[in-house]
């Protein structure tokens, strides 16, 4: 199984250790878990996955990623 180990600093904590707001909807990284590599939470941020959507085609998810940020 793969694995990101926390000693290593990435883009998105370095952005928000800068005061940006950091966050995913689908798939963020892998293959792999984040638990393996010694993270507390997600290294992508908080997972926004809540809102979806009627596809306009057949075999697309219905997750709708852009109104996952609307805020």
């Amino acid at each position: 199984m793969g694995k990101l180990p926390v000693r290593f600093d990435v883009f998105p904590k370095l952005l928000e250790k800068s005061g940006y707001f950091i966050g995913h909807t689908g798939k963020a990284w892998g293959p792999g878990s984040w638990r393996v590599g010694g993270w507390d939470a997600p290294p992508s941020g908080s997972w926004y996955a809540d809102i979806c959507a009627q596809p306009l085609r057949s075999g697309i998810h219905p997750l709708d990623y852009a109104t996952n940020f609307r805020f």
